[in-house]
């Protein structure tokens, strides 16, 4: 069930980062990940390291060249690394 709980997370946060301006407005976009950022702090750095586990696998089959990007991003999207 986790694998699923994070795939669903995973596929969202992806979604609402490659959304059209049109679609969901860029101010909309920032909070609902901001809010997200806000949530996976509390995690411990055991759970966030499985968390970037998991985000790497759900990431790894991915073909779409866009989206490839937005998934190897995440994990630092969603403060779960440093930025580089």
């Amino acid at each position: 069930m986790t694998f699923k709980l994070v795939h669903a997370l995973v596929n969202l946060m992806v979604s609402i980062d490659l959304a059209e301006e049109e679609a969901i407005p860029f101010e909309v976009g920032s909070e609902l990940l901001g809010d997200t950022v806000g949530l996976l702090g509390d995690l411990t750095a055991e759970e966030s390291a499985e968390l970037i586990a998991l985000i790497a696998q759900i990431a790894a089959p991915e073909t779409d060249p866009e989206r490839g990007e937005a998934l190897a991003e995440l994990s630092e999207t969603l403060g779960l690394i440093e930025e580089s």
